[in-house]
C-alpha cells in the first residue's frame, strides 16, 4: 500500500510539473506573439506613414469595434468591445491621428460607465469615472460634466444622498468658472449650462429621496429654466430632452404634495405643448440618440393626459378631468400593445384617485386593486402600498368594516415604505373598530344593569368588576404572547435576511470573478485570430476577406484561420465541439493542429491530405490527454488560393460552402466526416479536394452551422441552408465593402428576440 501511495504521489507530481511547463510555454508564446504584433503590426504601420491609405485599416478596425459596442445588447460584451477600442487607440502615436482616436475612446469609456450603471454595478461605475477623470486630462468640459452626472446618479442609487448633494454642488460651482475657447463648437460652448442643469437634476433627486420636497421642487425648476434657455441649440435639446420631460413629470408630482394645483395645471399645459413640438420639430441628432421614437411620444402623451386629469381634480374641475381621461383612453386603445405594465399601473392608480374624488368609491376600489396587482408584478412596493391605501380608503367610504386584514397586509408589506398615511388610516380603522366594540359592550352593560337592579346594586358592581378583571388579565396575557412571538419572528427574519444577503454577496463575487476570467479569455482568443489585413488586399492575394463572427457565450468554439504557403494563401472556417469555455479550448487546439499540418511537406498542394494530417494530429493529441473515449473534434471548410494559375482548391470536413464563380452559385457539401473521428475507416470516406478556376470578383463563403441553425423569423424556425443560400444570392452585384453589414443585418433581422444557441461564423473571401 505504501508503494502504491508513493507511486501515485510521484505520478501526481510529474503531471503537475508537466502542467506548469506547458503553462509557462503557452504564456511565453502568447507574450512573444504580442511583442511581434506590437513591433511588426499596427504600430509599425502608423509609425511609417499617416496618409489616408495607410490609416484606412486602423479606421476600419476601431470603427468596427465601436459599432459592435453600440449594437451589442450584452453589457459585459459591450464593455469588452469598449476596451478593444481604447487598446487600439493607444497604438496610435501620431498626434494628428490620435485626436480622432481619442474621440472614439472617450465615447467608449462613457458607454462603459453607463453600462455599469444600467447593470446596477454602481460602485464599478463610480470607480471607472474617478479613474478616468484622474488619468485623462484631454477630456472636453461637456464630457466631464456628463461623466460626473453618471457618477452622482450612481451615488443616489446607492443611497449616498449627502455625498451626491455635495458633488452636485461642486459640479455647479465648478461649471461657473469654465472658460470655453472661441474655436469650440456650439455643443461644447454650452457645456457650463449643461453641467449646471445636470447638477440641479441630481440635487433634485437627492432632496426628493430625503423628503425635502420644497428643495427638490426648486432644484427641478432651476434645471427646467436652464434647459429651456438653451433649447435653441439642437445638440443640447437632443441630449437633455428626456431630462426635461422627467423634470416636468416630477414637478407635477411634487406640486400635488405641496398643494399647488395652479402650478400643476400650468406645467401640464407646457407639457402638452412640448409633446406637440416633439412631433413636428426635427432635431439634428434625434436619429442618433433615438429619444423621440413613436412609442416614446405616445407614452408621454398618455402621461400628459393623466397629469392634466390630476391637476384638474386638484383645481376642482371634474369636467376637465373627465375630458382628460377620455383622451387618455383613446391613446391607450390605439397603443395598448406598446404600453408597459408600469404605465398601465400608473393609469389605473390615477383613475382610482379620480373616481374617489367624484365619490364613485366602487370604481375607485376596482381600479386601485388593478393598480396594486400590476405594481406587485413589476416589484414597485412603494407604489403598491399607495394603491392599497387608495383601495382601503374606497372600502372605508363604502362602509366595509372588515378591512383590518388589508391594513395588516399594507403594514407587513414594507415598514420602511409605509407612509404616515398608512399608519393614520390603520390607526383610525382600529379606533373605529374599538369604538364600535365599546359601544356594544356599553349597551350590553346597560341592559345588565337594568336586569340586576332588581337583585341589588352591590351584586351587579361586584360581578362587573370581576368580569373586567378577568378580561384585563386575558388581554394582557395575549399581548405578552403576541409581543414575544413578534420578537422571535423578527429575530428569525433578521437572521435569514443576513444569511441570504451573505449568500447573495458570495454568489455575486464568484460570478464577477468567473465572468472577468472568461472575458479575459476572450481577449486571448481574439489575439490568436488572424488579421485579414495580412492575408488579403496585397499583390498575389485575394482582394478582400472578412468574417462575421458572433460568439454565443463570450468565448467561442468557432474560429477562423489563415496562413501563407509560398505564394498561395489558405483560409479556413472551423466549428469545434461545444461553445463557451470548452469550445474556446478546442478552438485553440484546432489552431495549433492546423498550424502544424500546413508545415507538413506531404500536404503541399493537397488539401485533402492536409485534413487527414490534421485529423491524425488531433486524435493523437486527445489520446495523449488520457481521454480515449472523447468525442471532441471539429468540422472545417478549407480553401487554398493559387494566384499563379487563378484557381481555388476546396476541401471540407462535414461543412457546406457556397461559391459564386463566373456569375453562378455552386453549393459544395463536402465529405460527411469530421476532424477527430476515431472509429472511421479512412478507405470508406476519404477527404476530397476540388479545384475551381476563378477570376477577379468571384466569392467564396465558408460558414459554421451556427448561422443556418439560428431560430427566428415569423414562424420561429431555423434559417437553414436554403435560407442562407437565398440570403447570399441577394449579394450577386453588391459591392464587397457592403457585404459584412448586409450579412449582419439579415442575421439580426431573422433572429429578432430569439436566443442565440450556438457560435456563429461566416468567412467571405473575394478574389
Amino acid at each position: 500500500m505504501d508503494n502504491i501511495a508513493i507511486m501515485i504521489k510521484i505520478e501526481y507530481t510529474r503531471k503537475n510539473i508537466l502542467l506548469a511547463i506547458t503553462t509557462i510555454v503557452v504564456i511565453s508564446l502568447c507574450a512573444l506573439g504580442g511583442w511581434w504584433l506590437y513591433e511588426n503590426g499596427y504600430t509599425k504601420k502608423i509609425k511609417t506613414s499617416i496618409d489616408k491609405e495607410t490609416l484606412d485599416p486602423i479606421y476600419t478596425k476601431i470603427s468596427s469595434w465601436t459599432d459592435k459596442m453600440d449594437a451589442n445588447t450584452n453589457s459585459m460584451l459591450a464593455n469588452a468591445y469598449a476596451d478593444s477600442v481604447c487598446s487600439h487607440v493607444e497604438l496610435i502615436e501620431d498626434e494628428t491621428c490620435r485626436v480622432w482616436g481619442n474621440e472614439l475612446a472617450n465615447y467608449a469609456i462613457t458607454q462603459k460607465a453607463i453600462n455599469y450603471a444600467n447593470m446596477a454595478m454602481y460602485n464599478e461605475s463610480i470607480s471607472l469615472v474617478d479613474s478616468v477623470l484622474e488619468a485623462r486630462h484631454d477630456w472636453k468640459k461637456s464630457e466631464v460634466s456628463f461623466l460626473k452626472y453618471i457618477k452622482i446618479l450612481s451615488r443616489i442609487e446607492l443611497g449616498h444622498y449627502q455625498v451626491a448633494l455635495k458633488e452636485a454642488t461642486e459640479l455647479y460651482n465648478e461649471s461657473k468658472s469654465w472658460t470655453i475657447n472661441q474655436g469650440d463648437n456650439k455643443f461644447e460652448a454650452m457645456a457650463p449650462a449643461r453641467a449646471q442643469a445636470f447638477s440641479q437634476i441630481c440635487s433634485g433627486y437627492a432632496n426628493l429621496e430625503m423628503n425635502f420636497i420644497q428643495s427638490a421642487l426648486n432644484n427641478f425648476r432651476n434645471a427646467e429654466s436652464i434647459i429651456t434657455q438653451t433649447e435653441a441649440v439642437d445638440t443640447i435639446t437632443g441630449l437633455l430632452t428626456t431630462q426635461l420631460l422627467e423634470i416636468q413629470e416630477t414637478i407635477l408630482t411634487v406640486s400635488e404634495y405641496i398643494q399647488e394645483p395652479q402650478v400643476a395645471m400650468q406645467m401640464v399645459q407646457t407639457f402638452l405643448q412640448n409633446m406637440e413640438d416633439f412631433k413636428t420639430k426635427k432635431h439634428s441628432n434625434i436619429e442618433k440618440y433615438k429619444f423621440l421614437n413613436e412609442v416614446f411620444v405616445e407614452d408621454y402623451a398618455l402621461y400628459a393626459q393623466i397629469y392634466l386629469a390630476r391637476a384638474s381634480c386638484l383645481s376642482g374641475d371634474t369636467y376637465g378631468a373627465s375630458k382628460a381621461f377620455q383622451t387618455a383612453d383613446s391613446i391607450l386603445i390605439m397603443n395598448r400593445e406598446y404600453m408597459s405594465e408600469s404605465i398601465m399601473a400608473d393609469y389605473y392608480r390615477e383613475k382610482s384617485n379620480y373616481y374617489s374624488f367624484i365619490k364613485r368609491s366602487d370604481l375607485s376600489v376596482a381600479y386601485a386593486d388593478s393598480a396594486a396587482t400590476l405594481y406587485k408584478a413589476i416589484e414597485k412596493p412603494k407604489l403598491e402600498v399607495k394603491a392599497l391605501i387608495a383601495k382601503m380608503d374606497g372600502l372605508n367610504a363604502l362602509g366595509v368594516k372588515d378591512i383590518y386584514p388589508l391594513a395588516k397586509r399594507i403594514i407587513a408589506l414594507n415598514d420602511s415604505v409605509a407612509t404616515q398615511k398608512i399608519n393614520s388610516n390603520a390607526s383610525e380603522m382600529q379606533t373605529l373598530m374599538g369604538m364600535d366594540k365599546l359601544a356594544g359592550e356599553k349597551a350590553d352593560l346597560e341592559r345588565r344593569q337594568q336586569l340586576y337592579i332588581m337583585f341589588g346594586v352591590a351584586f351587579i358592581l361586584g360581578a362587573l368588576l370581576f368580569i373586567f378583571y378577568l378580561r384585563h388579565r386575558a388581554t394582557q396575557k395575549e399581548k405578552a404572547i403576541l409581543a414575544q412571538q413578534k420578537e422571535l419572528l423578527k429575530i428569525q427574519v433578521d437572521e435569514q435576511t443576513k444569511e441570504l444577503r451573505e449568500q447573495k454577496e458570495t454568489i455575486e463575487a464568484a460570478n464577477r470573478s468567473i465572468t472577468d476570467s472568461i472575458t479575459y479569455a476572450l481577449h486571448i482568443q481574439q489575439a490568436i485570430l488572424p488579421s485579414f489585413d495580412i492575408y488579403a488586399g496585397n499583390e498575389g492575394q485575394p482582394s478582400g476577406a472578412f468574417c462575421f463572427y458572433q460568439p454565443c457565450h463570450i468565448v467561442s468554439g468557432d474560429f477562423y484561420w489563415a496562413a501563407k504557403r509560398g505564394r498561395n494563401t489558405l483560409f479556413a472556417c472551423c466549428d469545434c465541439t461545444g461553445h463557451g469555455v470548452p469550445g474556446g479550448f478546442m478552438s485553440m487546439l484546432g489552431t495549433s493542429v492546423l498550424a502544424d499540418a500546413v508545415k507538413n511537406p506531404n500536404t503541399e498542394g493537397n488539401l485533402a491530405e492536409l485534413l487527414e494530417v490534421a485529423n491524425e494530429q488531433l486524435l493523437y493529441t486527445l489520446e495523449q490527454s488520457g481521454d480515449k473515449d472523447s468525442r471532441d473534434g471539429m468540422d472545417m471548410a478549407l480553401i487554398e488560393y493559387n494566384p499563379d494559375n487563378s484557381t481555388i482548391s476546396l476541401a471540407s470536413a462535414n461543412r457546406t460552402s457556397m461559391l459564386f464563380i463566373n456569375g453562378e452559385w455552386i453549393q459544395h457539401k463536402g465529405v460527411k466526416r469530421g476532424i477527430g473521428e476515431r472509429t472511421l475507416d479512412r478507405n470508406t470516406r476519404p477527404f476530397q479536394t476540388e479545384v475551381f478556376n476563378v477570376k477577379k470578383g468571384d466569392r467564396i463563403f465558408l460558414f459554421s452551422d451556427g448561422y443556418p441553425d439560428q431560430f427566428g423569423g415569423p414562424r420561429n424556425k431555423k434559417i437553414g441552408n436554403k435560407g442562407v443560400t437565398a440570403i447570399l444570392e441577394q449579394t450577386n452585384n453588391m459591392p464587397f465593402n457592403q457585404l459584412y453589414q448586409f450579412i449582419s443585418d439579415k442575421y439580426w433581422e431573422w433572429r429578432g428576440d430569439c436566443e442565440q444557441l450556438d457560435d456563429i461564423s461566416m468567412l467571405c473571401v473575394e478574389i
